[in-house]
């Protein structure tokens, strides 16, 4: 099928984790800054998947981006898409963040934003002490894997179903899982790091499914049923980084600081391609 806009969405892992040096001798370093743009985006996957297909890209994906944010953006997005082209002229492809990121709307009376937790990362620089004592006492007893991994399934359902009512074709990936934590040496929650993963396993396969066993006991299976269905019909078969591990045996030549160089976006542009756009891919089309 031929389509007129491919859209993005993720974290770093889509929207590139790289700023231009000259902007940093500037003190810009956000990177998703509008003056970064024309030295990220061409060095990231969605970029380099439009010119194998010569097809425009909007690329939203935001750098340290949670799964609740690509809800919105998505949402938003794609009735706004909807305004210039006909549904069936729309692809849409989202690289799924680790699941343990969670926000929060912040509101002090006078600054109002969504604020990203990021529990994997053990400590987060908080804006003030209230916040990072809210951000501990979160991290104590109202992180794990009950509550991620069912936030994980509702989120993979809401879009899906949709995207699928708006008639968009849509497919997802996992960009990557945090570590089990055990390279955590000596944190105050090691005990449970050693309990528990923080995340889930990159395939879809037996150690997926006994992860989510762990907690199958709370969660609906009708939903936990639904959720495999959209894994196997809507899901590329690998995530981003298991990809870039089966590729590239050495670290340093497929990571720059813990995200995937200029080579591993290029390849994984190609596997998406293959995936999702040629006749010998994964998919058929949904």
């Amino acid at each position: 099928m031929s389509y007129k806009i491919i859209y993005c969405d993720g974290d770093s892992w889509t929207a590139g984790d790289i700023i231009n040096p000259e902007l940093e001798k500037q003190g810009i370093h956000f990177v998703n800054h509008k003056l970064n743009d024309d030295y990220r985006l061409p060095k990231v996957w969605p970029h380099k998947l439009g010119e194998l297909l010569d097809t425009e890209i909007f690329n939203d994906a935001l750098s340290g981006s949670s799964n609740d944010g690509i809800v919105r953006r998505v949402l938003h997005n794609a009735r706004e898409l909807l305004k210039d082209y006909k549904p069936n002229e729309i692809c849409i492809i989202i690289g799924w963040t680790s699941p343990e990121r969670k926000d929060f709307f912040f509101d002090d009376g006078n600054m109002k934003h969504w604020e990203t937790l990021l529990p994997a990362e053990l400590y987060q620089n908080q804006m003030n002490s209230e916040i990072e004592k809210f951000y501990n006492i979160y991290l104590k007893h109202f992180w794990n894997i009950e509550e991620f991994s069912n936030r994980y399934i509702e989120q993979n359902l809401l879009l899906h179903h949709y995207l699928k009512e708006l008639k968009i074709n849509h497919y997802f990936f996992n960009a990557f899982y945090e570590s089990s934590g055990e390279n955590f040496n000596g944190s105050l929650y090691e005990k449970y790091f050693k309990s528990k993963r923080r995340g889930l396993p990159d395939e879809f396969g037996k150690e997926y499914i006994d992860e989510l066993k762990i907690v199958h006991g709370i969660m609906d299976e009708l939903l936990f049923d639904e959720f495999q269905k959209i894994f196997k019909s809507n899901f590329l078969p690998l995530s981003f980084k298991k990809y870039c591990d089966v590729i590239e045996p050495t670290w340093s030549k497929r990571y720059t600081m813990n995200h995937p160089n200029e080579r591993m976006h290029d390849e994984w542009s190609k596997y998406v391609y293959k995936q999702i756009f040629t006749k010998d891919g994964y998919f058929h089309e949904n």
